[in-house]
């Protein structure tokens, strides 16, 4: 297994995991066909987001993407510090330390960018992504109630974090 941070010859696979990805689990933000699904706006987003300091780590096996981790820095020099992250995996491969390794390698690359801060949401009942996020480090600081509709039903969110500040 691979874990690198994505290159732009990575953009068209990358952009097909995601469809994958929204369609495969009802854990995600994105629902099937939700989407944008021009190529073209997604590589000029994905120029942005790297040009702004978000950063993206892919997993693959052989030539198959099989998951990511992608984070959103603030966009103020007041939260410039904190990023923000979603990650997934392909159900095929959960549960194989995939997430570990992705989680492992951006926090190595967070300390690159000087994050002190990384936070990230999970649906409550996402069992194994929150046993997961603790064993790797992450708190749970709140609940944001109803904060998702998924078929009809409320979803919270546990809003969690992990300081990287050396103290």
């Amino acid at each position: 297994m691979l874990i690198s941070k994505i290159d732009i010859k990575d953009y068209k696979d990358f952009f097909d995991l995601l469809f994958f990805l929204d369609n495969e689990t009802n854990n995600r933000a994105y629902e099937p066909g939700e989407r944008d699904s021009s190529l073209e706006v997604f590589t000029n987003n994905m120029i942005s987001k790297i040009e702004k300091g978000d950063i993206i780590i892919l997993a693959k096996e052989g030539d198959e993407l099989i998951g990511y981790i992608e984070g959103e820095r603030g966009t103020f020099r007041r939260n410039r510090h904190v990023i923000h992250f979603n990650i997934a995996i392909k159900l095929l491969y959960t549960g194989k330390g995939v997430g570990a390794k992705l989680i492992k390698k951006f926090e190595k690359e967070c300390e690159n960018y000087n994050i002190e801060r990384i936070e990230l949401t999970v649906f409550c009942d996402n069992d194994n992504a929150v046993k997961l996020y603790k064993k790797m480090g992450y708190t749970i600081e709140g609940t944001k109630i109803n904060s998702f509709k998924v078929n009809g039903i409320d979803k919270n969110e546990y809003l969690m974090a992990k300081s990287l500040k050396k103290h």
